[in-house]
């Protein structure tokens, strides 16, 4: 278990550092930052080691991350390059002074596969540098090595944790599913979008919340192509100048949409967010052992049939 300062960037993977964590809003300590751990060589001698966040993802299950796919893209199939990312899952905070720390657990990555219906195996459309942004299916589920604990516990008592041997575990990530709307209230938390300095660090989670009033929600066949992917469109209110891979769109505690992109229409703009309500079924079975035709190790066995059977009561 790895114990981060909130501000010591050079350690810590992400800072969850959103406005609403001074009324103790703390939903978005559930995105798990999924790091490429590099070797740094100085004159031919190993150094330490390079980290950096690639994107960030969600625990869906307790063993299965749910994120986008682009960012792997280049490297997804290239097993040398994915035993060089770990997840990095926030199990607790600590109030010292005025200062946080963060209780981090770190896992190896078994298991990747992009999420694609059968019917609809063509990307249609891709943009950016030789095109390797493709907004069609940009959602993938990854499996770590071993399985996690998830905590039910207040976050007001989450956020106090004074003995490291009582961390309170990770919070689960509920995702959306075919029948569940999104409400004209929500939010969405992402790192690298408020300003270039937000951009080029890309280590702190920031959210932003939208009220009813705000009709942020628009169509978004008037900005995009239908065929280009099954989305959620958000106004650009703030005029921010990008939307982080892997940005959550919230609403009542389930994340209906994965980001996605920001596209510009002259002075007006929209956030880009995969709607996950399609893919829910595929979702929920990508990567698991019997998805992977692999033998799960008896302490997962011993944990799925407690589960099974605390779910029948």
């Amino acid at each position: 278990m790895l114990l981060f300062k909130r501000h010591a960037f050079q350690l810590a993977s992400l800072r969850y550092n959103d406005l609403s964590e001074t009324f103790q809003d703390l939903y978005f300590d559930r995105m798990v930052a999924l790091v490429l751990h590099v070797p740094y060589f100085n004159n031919e001698t190993f150094n330490r080691e390079f980290s950096a966040v690639v994107v960030v993802g969600g625990m869906i299950t307790s063993d299965r991350i749910l994120a986008p796919y682009n960012p792997f893209r280049s490297f997804i199939h290239n097993k040398t390059m994915l035993a060089k990312i770990k997840a990095h899952l926030v199990l607790g905070r600590e109030m010292v002074d005025d200062d946080v720390y963060y209780y981090v657990g770190e896992h190896e990555i078994a298991c990747g596969r992009q999420i694609i219906p059968d019917h609809e195996t063509t990307m249609l459309h891709c943009h950016g540098k030789n095109g390797s942004n493709c907004p069609t299916h940009d959602l993938m589920v990854l499996r770590i090595v071993g399985t996690i604990t998830f905590t039910t516990m207040p976050t007001l008592k989450y956020s106090q944790v004074v003995n490291k041997d009582t961390k309170p575990g990770a919070y689960r990530t509920e995702i959306a599913g075919p029948n569940d709307t999104l409400s004209d209230y929500f939010k969405f938390g992402s790192i690298g979008f408020l300003n270039i300095t937000h951009i080029k660090m890309y280590a702190l989670v920031a959210s932003v919340e939208y009220q009813p009033e705000q009709y942020a929600l628009v169509d978004c066949e008037t900005w995009l192509p239908r065929d280009w992917g099954h989305f959620i469109c958000v106004s650009n209110l703030g005029n921010y100048p990008a939307l982080g891979s892997g940005a959550w769109l919230v609403s009542d505690e389930k994340v209906f949409g994965i980001g996605g992109f920001a596209f510009f229409r002259g002075k007006e703009g929209i956030f880009v967010f995969t709607d996950v309500r399609p893919y829910y079924n595929l979702i929920m079975n990508t990567c698991t052992y019997e998805d992977s035709r692999q033998e799960p190790p008896k302490e997962f066995l011993r944990n799925h049939e407690e589960y099974v059977q605390k779910a029948r009561l």
